[in-house]
């Protein structure tokens, strides 16, 4: 069972309902980090209000498939200058020129540093795009250039903590058992990754995966999620932290 616990709600940003989903999942539940998506429009508020809650950690939500891109890349987006979605690409997996992403990438983290004041406590990405290996070498460098740590699915730092990555539940199953699955490794430290949101327009306009979201809010704040917590003695942390 993990002795350790990150809770990071992803797509910081994204829209106002997301953002406040995730800052009630911190305050009033177990919810430890988050991470956020640089090209959003509503990310600067979200950011600039989330330093009123000084221990919730917060990264970067690396995004190459959602938005519009603060670089002039262009084999990643499409006529209209939005970003491609991953079943735009040939096999359903982003084929996009790794320079133009590394530019990308590098323009949201310092967006991200220009904006707090600070580097982010670590990175990952939406859609999970740097875990393809195309794109290994890019993150490394990065995660070295800015001296932070990385979502880690299979271990691609060797000179950061590694944490276990837990996803595998559907958001209308969420329950103690659930939990218990999930942290039911010999590793001491984990992170599950949730997406807490309150539904808005922008949302449904913007992502698929909106309805689940709200379920996922709900459990993060619920007293069967706290007791789970308490009752396996589980330290909820940050990136920051380790």
């Amino acid at each position: 069972m993990f002795k350790k616990l990150i809770i990071n709600g992803d797509d910081l940003g994204m829209t106002p309902g997301v953002t406040w989903g995730i800052f009630m999942a911190h305050e009033q539940g177990i919810l430890t980090s988050t991470t956020a998506m640089m090209n959003m429009p509503y990310v600067e508020k979200s950011l600039n209000k989330a330093a009123d809650y000084p221990k919730l950690g917060l990264g970067v939500h690396l995004n190459v498939t959602a938005g519009a891109p603060l670089t002039g890349g262009k084999t990643f987006i499409t006529d209209d200058g939005t970003f491609k979605k991953p079943g735009m690409y040939e096999g359903g997996v982003v084929n996009a020129d790794p320079e133009e992403i590394r530019a990308e990438w590098t323009a949201q983290i310092e967006r991200f540093i220009a904006i707090t004041g600070h580097k982010p406590d670590h990175l990952d990405s939406h859609h999970h795009i740097h875990n393809i290996p195309a794109y290994h070498d890019i993150i490394r460098d990065l995660c070295a250039r800015y001296d932070v740590p990385l979502r880690q699915s299979d271990k691609l730092l060797e000179d950061k903590p590694y944490v276990r990555l837990e996803l595998r539940y559907k958001a209308e199953e969420l329950s103690y058992k659930t939990m218990e699955r999930l942290c039911d490794h010999a590793d001491e430290l984990g992170e599950i990754m949730f997406h807490p949101a309150f539904i808005d327009k922008a949302l449904c306009d913007c992502s698929s995966y909106n309805t689940p979201r709200m379920l996922e809010q709900a459990f993060l704040i619920s007293d069967e999620a706290k007791r789970f917590i308490e009752d396996y003695g589980i330290t909820l942390t940050t990136y920051a932290d380790i």
